[in-house]
Formats: structure tokens, sequence, C-alpha cells
């Protein structure tokens, strides 16, 4: 039986206090903007090219006979809006960097401080932005032309999810995981080994957004067809370069902070062994596929 659509939304972290009161006092106010506003909201024609920055070629979605709409079911896609700019956000593919970019310029008297950069993981929208979350697919319209998203190797994301949500917990001594990757079967003790043994496991229905295929992200079933969920993907190993070309192609985009966040102190992990990345490859064959077009 399919889960409730409130077992996906992930939960926002706790913002570091004492931010809440400090955003208070400078009228920074949060908002949810329900679904049936969103047709209205959004302007623009839709997006009907997914286009690699660095290689200026289209993305070709994977086949619709390959395409697992079931697991699709399993994934919250969740926007960061700010003016004319969606970013579709990809779990562990630069996501707090690229929020501290906006935030930064909306509040910089706030998020200049890099030591706030995990409190925009719990901001529902800074001031002057819009924050969407949405649960119904069939109600996902990507209307901007200016949305983009960034898109990692597969193994790299994933090795990340390890470092900083199994390893970095046990070793800040933290009592239990994250409510969503516990409820997906992961456990403190793991090892890297064992961790990619589970994975392959995980019924869809279970999956936490840090390790869902990035291609369910990209792109969305309808009907017959496959819908591109934003207008220009980035790569992650060369966001830098690549940035520089989306802000000739997206007026008003902001400066990228000068170093990534979630990076600083991250615990050191064991070796991937071969038998645990040819897992990886045949669990992320999909997200491959399509970082093939990338690297073009």
């Amino acid at each position: 039986m399919p889960a409730s659509p409130s077992a996906h939304v992930e939960r926002p972290r706790q913002a570091t206090a004492p931010l809440p009161a400090l955003l208070r006092a400078h009228k920074v106010h949060f908002m949810i903007y329900p679904l049936r506003l969103l047709r209205e909201w959004l302007p623009g024609s839709p997006v009907r090219d997914c286009l690699c920055v660095g290689t200026s070629r289209p993305i070709e979605a994977l086949s619709r006979e390959r395409y697992d709409c079931q697991a699709e079911l399993s994934i919250n896609r969740g926007w960061f809006v700010f003016d004319q700019i969606a970013f579709l956000m990809v779990p562990k593919c630069a996501c707090t960097s690229i929020k501290m970019a906006f935030a930064t310029r909306l509040r910089p008297d706030i998020f200049g401080d890099p030591s706030n950069a995990l409190s925009v993981h719990g901001l529902d929208a800074p001031h002057g932005g819009r924050f969407v979350r949405w649960e119904e697919r069939s109600s996902i319209r990507a209307e901007l032309q200016q949305s983009f998203c960034v898109l990692r190797d597969p193994v790299a994301r994933f090795e990340s999810f390890y470092r900083d949500k199994i390893l970095g917990a046990r070793v800040t001594n933290a009592p239990a995981l994250h409510s969503d990757i516990a409820r997906a079967g992961f456990d403190l003790r793991m090892s890297l080994a064992e961790c990619v043994r589970h994975l392959v496991g995980i019924p869809p229905r279970l999956w936490d957004q840090h390790i869902v295929p990035q291609h369910l992200f990209l792109h969305r079933a309808a009907g017959t067809k496959l819908v591109p969920m934003a207008k220009f993907v980035l790569k992650f190993e060369s966001l830098g370069e690549e940035w520089g070309a989306l802000s000739s192609l997206v007026p008003d985009l902001p400066a990228l902070p000068g170093s990534r966040f979630n990076m600083a102190g991250a615990p050191q992990q064991e070796d991937m062994d071969q038998d645990s990345l040819a897992k990886l490859h045949d669990f992320y064959r999909g997200d491959f596929d399509i970082l093939a077009q990338l690297h073009g």
C-alpha cells in the first residue's frame, strides 16, 4: 500500500537560536503557497526543453519504458523561488550553498554570517522570496523559463549522504538518525558497504529524499510523456564555472559563496569497495544515463 503523502515530506531542520527572534525583529515573513495558487503565480510558457548549461545541448529524458512512475510517487519535489528564478532542489547537490546565495542577497545582515548556513533549511521563505513544496504530482507545472537544478555523480552523492547523515550523526554522538532516514531502515552503526547493500533493497515508498535517483526529480510522468521540471541543468562537479554561464542566461542570479557549505569538519569515510560501486551503478543507472549527456 502506498504511504500517505505526508510520510514523504522532509521535515525542516530547526533554525539555530537566536535566529528566529532576529528574523522576527527584522520582520522577515515566511509563507507556504497553496497548490491552487501555483498556476496563477508562475508566469511564462511551459518548459519544453531541458538544457545542459555546460554543453548548451538539450537533455533527453529516459525512455518512458525505463522511467519508474511508481518510484516517482515517492519523491517530494521542492523549489526555492526568488522573483522570477526557481531552483529545483535535488538533495546533496549544493542545495545549502545555492539557497545561501539567494538568502545572503536578501538579508546580508543575517545570512552573510556562514554560521547561519544550516538555518536556511528551516525557512519557509526568506523575505521577498518564496519557498514552495508540493506532493500532488498532477498539480506540478514547471513554467518558469528561469528554472534550474544541479545534478551530481551518483556515487559521490551517496557518499555525501553517508558522511553527512550516517557517519556524521555517529561521530557527533547523535541519539538517533533523522526520522525519515531511520524509517528507510538505515542504522547509525552501518558501514558504507552495509548502507549500499541496504539501499538496493529499500522499497521506493520508504526512500528518503537524499537517496532518490536524481532523474526522478528532473522529469515527471505526464501520460505517455516525460515533462522536464527545470529549464537548465548544471553539473555539481563544475558548478562554479557553469554558474557563471548560467548567469548570462538567467538575469539577476546571485553570486555563489566562495566555498561550499556542509563541508567543514566532514568525517572521513572508508573507501568504496568494488561490489558497492557496482551496486550503486546499477541502482542509479538512470542517473548515469542522464549525466552522460551532461558530460557529452
